[in-house]
Protein backbone atom coordinates (compact mmCIF):
# COMPACT_ATOMS: atom_id res chain seq x y z
CA UNK A 1 0.00 0.00 0.00
CA UNK A 2 1.24 3.53 -0.57
CA UNK A 3 -0.26 5.78 2.22
CA UNK A 4 -0.35 9.52 2.29
CA UNK A 5 0.05 10.40 5.80
CA UNK A 6 -1.54 13.46 6.77
CA UNK A 7 -1.20 14.83 10.46
CA UNK A 8 1.65 12.37 11.50
CA UNK A 9 2.11 12.28 14.97
CA UNK A 10 6.16 12.84 16.27
CA UNK A 11 6.18 9.69 18.15
CA UNK A 12 6.00 7.36 14.71
CA UNK A 13 9.69 8.64 13.37
CA UNK A 14 10.63 4.98 15.40
CA UNK A 15 8.18 3.43 13.46
CA UNK A 16 9.42 5.30 9.97
CA UNK A 17 13.25 4.81 10.85
CA UNK A 18 11.81 0.90 11.25
CA UNK A 19 10.23 0.80 8.05
CA UNK A 20 12.84 2.75 6.14
CA UNK A 21 15.30 0.49 7.35
CA UNK A 22 13.40 -2.89 5.90
CA UNK A 23 12.94 -1.31 3.13
CA UNK A 24 16.43 -0.87 2.80
CA UNK A 25 17.39 -4.12 3.60
CA UNK A 26 15.19 -5.43 1.36
CA UNK A 27 16.51 -3.56 -1.30
CA UNK A 28 20.04 -5.23 -0.71
CA UNK A 29 19.02 -8.67 -0.73
CA UNK A 30 16.33 -7.89 -4.01
CA UNK A 31 19.03 -10.15 -6.13
CA UNK A 32 19.09 -13.12 -2.63
CA UNK A 33 17.13 -16.18 -2.85
CA UNK A 34 15.07 -15.15 -0.50
CA UNK A 35 12.21 -12.83 0.43
CA UNK A 36 10.34 -10.83 3.18
CA UNK A 37 6.55 -12.36 4.22
CA UNK A 38 6.18 -10.42 7.34
CA UNK A 39 7.60 -7.52 9.30
CA UNK A 40 5.21 -8.23 12.84
CA UNK A 41 4.39 -11.78 13.21
CA UNK A 42 0.40 -12.90 13.47
CA UNK A 43 0.68 -13.75 16.70
CA UNK A 44 1.69 -11.03 17.57
CA UNK A 45 -0.90 -8.87 15.69
CA UNK A 46 -4.21 -11.06 16.96
CA UNK A 47 -2.58 -10.70 20.50
CA UNK A 48 -3.92 -7.16 20.32
CA UNK A 49 -7.30 -7.49 19.92
CA UNK A 50 -8.62 -3.87 19.35
CA UNK A 51 -5.69 -2.91 17.09
CA UNK A 52 -6.01 -6.16 15.12
CA UNK A 53 -9.47 -5.39 14.27
CA UNK A 54 -8.45 -1.59 13.32
CA UNK A 55 -5.76 -3.09 10.65
CA UNK A 56 -8.28 -5.41 9.24
CA UNK A 57 -10.74 -2.94 8.76
CA UNK A 58 -8.52 -0.64 7.09
CA UNK A 59 -7.41 -2.88 4.81
CA UNK A 60 -10.85 -3.99 3.91
CA UNK A 61 -11.59 -0.30 3.39
CA UNK A 62 -8.76 0.84 1.14
CA UNK A 63 -9.17 -2.70 -0.45
CA UNK A 64 -12.92 -1.71 -1.00
CA UNK A 65 -12.07 1.72 -2.51
CA UNK A 66 -9.42 0.49 -4.96
CA UNK A 67 -11.41 -1.91 -6.49
CA UNK A 68 -14.33 0.47 -7.03
CA UNK A 69 -11.97 2.64 -8.39
CA UNK A 70 -10.25 0.31 -10.86
CA UNK A 71 -13.98 -0.78 -11.80
CA UNK A 72 -14.28 2.65 -13.01
CA UNK A 73 -11.29 3.07 -14.94
CA UNK A 74 -11.96 0.03 -16.35
CA UNK A 75 -15.87 1.44 -17.31
CA UNK A 76 -14.22 4.81 -18.40
CA UNK A 77 -11.49 2.66 -21.00
CA UNK A 78 -14.06 0.85 -22.61
CA UNK A 79 -16.64 4.17 -22.86
CA UNK A 80 -14.75 7.15 -23.83
CA UNK A 81 -18.56 9.28 -23.60
CA UNK A 82 -18.84 8.46 -19.54
CA UNK A 83 -17.77 11.83 -17.38
CA UNK A 84 -16.99 12.11 -13.91
CA UNK A 85 -18.59 15.41 -12.50
CA UNK A 86 -16.62 15.67 -9.22
CA UNK A 87 -13.08 15.53 -11.70
CA UNK A 88 -13.22 19.55 -12.18
CA UNK A 89 -13.54 19.97 -8.63
CA UNK A 90 -10.85 17.25 -7.34
CA UNK A 91 -9.13 18.97 -9.74
CA UNK A 92 -9.26 22.29 -8.27
CA UNK A 93 -8.96 21.31 -4.69
CA UNK A 94 -5.65 19.11 -5.47
CA UNK A 95 -4.38 22.03 -7.48
CA UNK A 96 -4.80 24.57 -4.16
CA UNK A 97 -3.35 21.77 -1.79
CA UNK A 98 -0.61 21.79 -3.53
CA UNK A 99 -0.16 25.30 -4.60
CA UNK A 100 0.05 24.74 -8.14
CA UNK A 101 -1.15 27.22 -10.72
CA UNK A 102 -4.01 26.19 -12.79
CA UNK A 103 -3.26 26.53 -16.26
CA UNK A 104 -3.15 24.92 -19.85
CA UNK A 105 -0.19 22.49 -20.30
CA UNK A 106 2.36 24.54 -22.31
CA UNK A 107 3.90 22.74 -25.56
CA UNK A 108 7.05 23.12 -26.77
CA UNK A 109 8.19 26.19 -28.99
CA UNK A 110 8.89 24.79 -32.67
CA UNK A 111 10.70 28.06 -32.89
CA UNK A 112 14.88 28.77 -33.98
CA UNK A 113 16.76 27.50 -31.70
CA UNK A 114 18.79 29.87 -31.89
CA UNK A 115 16.90 32.46 -31.05
CA UNK A 116 14.90 30.50 -28.05
CA UNK A 117 18.91 30.42 -26.46
CA UNK A 118 19.22 33.83 -27.05
CA UNK A 119 16.42 34.65 -25.08
CA UNK A 120 17.10 31.99 -22.82
CA UNK A 121 20.66 32.30 -22.15
CA UNK A 122 22.15 35.86 -22.92
CA UNK A 123 26.12 34.29 -22.35
CA UNK A 124 25.61 31.88 -24.68
CA UNK A 125 27.10 34.32 -27.45
CA UNK A 126 29.74 34.94 -25.61
CA UNK A 127 30.34 30.96 -24.57
CA UNK A 128 30.41 30.02 -28.39
CA UNK A 129 33.50 31.28 -28.91
CA UNK A 130 35.00 28.81 -26.45
CA UNK A 131 32.84 26.09 -27.69
CA UNK A 132 33.45 26.14 -31.49
CA UNK A 133 36.96 26.30 -31.10
CA UNK A 134 38.77 22.99 -32.39
CA UNK A 135 39.24 20.78 -29.44
CA UNK A 136 43.23 20.26 -28.70
CA UNK A 137 45.09 18.35 -25.88
CA UNK A 138 45.85 20.61 -22.93
CA UNK A 139 49.60 20.41 -22.05
CA UNK A 140 51.10 20.91 -18.36
CA UNK A 141 51.70 24.21 -18.13
CA UNK A 142 48.50 25.21 -19.61
CA UNK A 143 47.11 23.34 -16.41
CA UNK A 144 48.92 24.87 -14.36
CA UNK A 145 48.12 28.23 -15.19
CA UNK A 146 43.88 27.21 -15.83
CA UNK A 147 44.21 25.16 -12.42
CA UNK A 148 46.87 26.61 -9.58
CA UNK A 149 45.55 24.57 -7.17
CA UNK A 150 44.53 20.82 -7.10
CA UNK A 151 41.35 21.34 -5.64
CA UNK A 152 40.16 22.90 -8.19
CA UNK A 153 40.53 19.78 -10.79
CA UNK A 154 36.87 17.51 -11.39
CA UNK A 155 37.33 13.81 -12.97
CA UNK A 156 34.41 12.93 -15.06
CA UNK A 157 34.30 9.18 -16.65
CA UNK A 158 33.51 9.61 -20.35
CA UNK A 159 32.34 6.26 -21.78
CA UNK A 160 31.98 8.45 -25.11
CA UNK A 161 34.96 8.81 -26.88
CA UNK A 162 33.79 10.32 -30.70
CA UNK A 163 30.22 11.04 -31.42
CA UNK A 164 29.25 8.11 -33.64
CA UNK A 165 25.72 6.75 -34.20
CA UNK A 166 23.65 6.77 -31.05
CA UNK A 167 26.15 7.10 -29.43
CA UNK A 168 26.85 11.31 -28.07
CA UNK A 169 28.56 13.39 -25.99
CA UNK A 170 27.89 16.73 -26.64
CA UNK A 171 25.56 20.33 -25.43
CA UNK A 172 22.01 19.63 -25.32
CA UNK A 173 19.39 21.55 -25.58
CA UNK A 174 16.10 21.07 -24.00
CA UNK A 175 12.77 22.64 -25.03
CA UNK A 176 10.51 20.50 -23.59
CA UNK A 177 9.35 16.81 -24.24
CA UNK A 178 11.21 15.33 -27.04
CA UNK A 179 12.41 18.50 -28.84
CA UNK A 180 15.85 18.23 -28.36
CA UNK A 181 18.69 19.41 -30.18
CA UNK A 182 22.54 18.79 -29.68
CA UNK A 183 25.19 21.78 -30.36
CA UNK A 184 27.67 21.25 -33.60
CA UNK A 185 30.62 22.99 -32.72
CA UNK A 186 32.12 22.64 -36.15
CA UNK A 187 29.10 23.73 -37.51
CA UNK A 188 28.25 26.57 -34.67
CA UNK A 189 24.80 25.39 -34.92
CA UNK A 190 21.95 23.66 -33.08
CA UNK A 191 20.99 20.33 -34.77
CA UNK A 192 18.06 18.38 -33.81
CA UNK A 193 18.40 14.73 -31.84
CA UNK A 194 17.10 12.10 -34.38
CA UNK A 195 19.84 9.56 -33.31
CA UNK A 196 17.87 9.05 -29.88
CA UNK A 197 14.50 9.23 -27.91
CA UNK A 198 15.51 11.76 -25.11
CA UNK A 199 13.52 13.91 -23.16
CA UNK A 200 14.27 16.97 -21.09
CA UNK A 201 12.44 19.84 -19.76
CA UNK A 202 11.86 23.21 -21.21
CA UNK A 203 14.94 25.79 -20.67
CA UNK A 204 17.67 23.23 -20.08
CA UNK A 205 21.16 23.34 -21.15
CA UNK A 206 23.01 20.83 -20.26
CA UNK A 207 26.32 18.78 -21.47
CA UNK A 208 26.15 15.06 -21.43
CA UNK A 209 26.56 12.02 -23.06
CA UNK A 210 24.39 9.39 -24.35
CA UNK A 211 26.18 5.87 -23.87
CA UNK A 212 25.24 1.92 -24.32
CA UNK A 213 25.06 0.03 -21.48
CA UNK A 214 23.27 -3.79 -20.50
CA UNK A 215 20.42 -4.37 -18.48
CA UNK A 216 19.81 -7.36 -16.81
CA UNK A 217 21.29 -10.46 -16.67
CA UNK A 218 22.24 -13.88 -18.29
CA UNK A 219 19.76 -14.51 -21.84
CA UNK A 220 17.21 -11.58 -20.43
CA UNK A 221 20.30 -8.79 -21.01
CA UNK A 222 19.79 -5.89 -23.92
CA UNK A 223 21.65 -2.90 -24.71
CA UNK A 224 19.93 0.07 -23.64
CA UNK A 225 20.89 4.10 -24.19
CA UNK A 226 21.29 6.25 -21.49
CA UNK A 227 21.83 9.80 -20.77
CA UNK A 228 24.64 10.98 -18.15
CA UNK A 229 24.88 14.05 -17.25
CA UNK A 230 28.48 15.68 -17.17
CA UNK A 231 27.88 19.15 -16.49
CA UNK A 232 24.81 21.74 -16.30
CA UNK A 233 24.32 25.36 -17.27
CA UNK A 234 20.37 25.78 -17.09
CA UNK A 235 18.06 23.31 -15.35
CA UNK A 236 14.48 24.13 -16.41
CA UNK A 237 15.20 27.91 -17.26
CA UNK A 238 17.24 28.11 -13.65
CA UNK A 239 20.96 29.31 -14.16
CA UNK A 240 23.08 27.46 -12.73
CA UNK A 241 26.64 28.01 -14.00
CA UNK A 242 27.25 30.39 -11.15
CA UNK A 243 26.81 27.42 -8.63
CA UNK A 244 29.97 25.63 -6.69
CA UNK A 245 30.60 22.29 -8.69
CA UNK A 246 29.14 20.39 -5.92
CA UNK A 247 26.03 22.03 -5.78
CA UNK A 248 25.62 21.96 -9.59
CA UNK A 249 26.00 18.36 -9.70
CA UNK A 250 23.77 17.60 -7.25
CA UNK A 251 20.46 19.85 -8.68
CA UNK A 252 21.14 17.50 -12.04
CA UNK A 253 20.90 14.38 -9.87
CA UNK A 254 17.44 15.34 -8.85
Amino acid sequence: RYLVCKWKLPQTDLIQRHLEDVNRQMYDNRNANIDTLELVSEEVLRADATFHRYVCDSNNAIGRNQIAALLKIAAFCRNRDLAEPRQMEVKQKCLALWKLPDGIRKFANKGDPDQYVAKLYKEWNSLTKEVCQVEKRVQNPELRQTFPSVYDWCFVPIGTVENAGKNLRTILLGKGGKEVYRFEPKQCSWIPVTEVSIELPPGTIIYAEIVRELQGQGKSQIVIHTLHIIEGLLLGGENIRRLPLRQRLARCQQ
